[in-house]
């Protein structure tokens, strides 16, 4: 789980480097997930669904 924490928040220094999670522990990896679904659909990398866990 560390491992896949430290990815996302590399892709995510990639983008916005002063970027820094307000959550700790089981929560960190669920924000940084959702910070990175938010930038992928912004930058339409992604489609936008209408249900986003569906």
């Amino acid at each position: 789980m560390i491992d896949e924490v430290e990815i996302l928040l590399a892709e995510i220094r990639k983008y916005d480097p002063n970027f820094c999670p307000k959550s700790t522990g089981k929560y960190l990896l669920t924000e940084l997930q959702s910070r990175h679904l938010d930038h992928e659909i912004k930058h339409k990398k992604r489609p936008k669904y209408k249900h986003r866990f569906a």
